[in-house]
């Protein structure tokens, strides 16, 4: 027999492993190797380099509705960047999605011209 805090501990293990596989999905539909901030180098098939971004900020947020289901919010911040020839604007994204039934990604994805956003 199992007691209650055994049983919390799974459910938070559970909880943990779901989060994980949400972050690996959100990073190959957003073409990025990790979700953290700081410098990520972006490879090809054969791992040669061929850009490096800096994300200057980026969370992930899950939400709940009662009888609903599960949802995620995201941000990622681009801080500007050069990489060899190729020059990355400062960018930002933000979404909203949920996972459907085997795990497929539906997402809503905007991104936000930061340019519109600087106050002078």
């Amino acid at each position: 027999m199992t007691t209650r805090t055994e049983t919390k501990r799974e459910d938070e293990l559970n909880k943990q492993k779901l989060h994980q596989k949400v972050i690996v999905r959100l990073c190959s539909e957003l073409g990025i190797p990790d979700l953290r901030s700081g410098k990520l180098t972006i490879r090809d098939e054969k791992d040669w380099r061929i850009n490096e971004k800096e994300i200057d900020y980026c969370w992930l947020v899950n939400v709940s509705r009662s009888f609903i289901g599960w949802c995620w919010l995201f941000s990622l911040k681009f801080n500007e960047s050069d990489f060899r020839d190729k020059k990355n604007p400062e960018e930002l994204i933000q979404g909203i999605f949920r996972l459907a039934m085997k795990e497929k990604l539906i997402s809503f994805l905007r991104k936000v011209d930061l340019r519109i956003l600087v106050i002078k």
